[in-house]
């Protein structure tokens, strides 16, 4: 059972709410910083994580596949979501609200909806949850113009800046043979 602000219509308030709270900030980008905090059984006490760069028309779907590319998944037959401190949730829906609370993904932009020093979490298979902590950031300009000088465009996609740490695999397999994961370290 979801809590009472899961509802389709409280879930368009959280959403209306995020995209009021300040005029549209026009052409803007964000660097998304990613931590990898849990999952598969396991706590990360030293997270690894990704700074990813996002610009205007990225809309969170497309968020979505840059953190599960640079998080090295493969199967990404499993359902995901965004929460966020107010009560919104993004993920896959059939319509643009649908009953399990979730707002499509595909049709929220992230830099309409967040802003430098905004929080959230962003969980990948609801099963195993791997949960992620997500920090937004002023970009580094120099990086952008970099990146526009080398290739003459913006990024069409997110576009992964910096990453650090250890990226378990998404089964727990060590080796290619490996056919059962190992334990999973218990939470703490």
């Amino acid at each position: 059972m979801r809590p009472d602000n899961r509802t389709p219509e409280a879930n368009e308030a959280h959403l209306a709410s995020l995209l009021g709270r300040r005029d549209p900030p026009g052409y803007h980008w964000l660097n998304i910083r990613v931590d990898l905090v849990r999952g598969h059984g396991q706590e990360f006490h030293r997270p690894p994580g990704r700074i990813i760069l996002v610009g205007p028309d990225h809309s969170f779907r497309d968020l979505q596949l840059a953190i599960e590319r640079c998080f090295g998944r493969w199967d990404l037959m499993h359902l995901h979501k965004f929460e966020f401190e107010n009560g919104l949730m993004l993920g896959p829906a059939e319509l643009p609200a649908d009953d399990n609370g979730f707002f499509d993904d595909q049709l929220v932009h992230v830099t309409r909806t967040l802003r430098p020093g905004d929080t959230l979490t962003y969980t990948f298979d609801l099963g195993d949850n791997w949960v992620h902590t997500i920090k937004t950031e002023e970009p580094d300009h120099d990086q952008l113009n970099f990146w526009l000088e080398s290739t003459g465009s913006l990024p069409q996609e997110p576009i992964v800046m910096m990453g650090w740490g250890e990226i378990p695999d998404q089964y727990g397999r060590l080796t290619e043979q490996t056919q059962e994961p190992p334990p999973a370290t218990p939470l703490t």
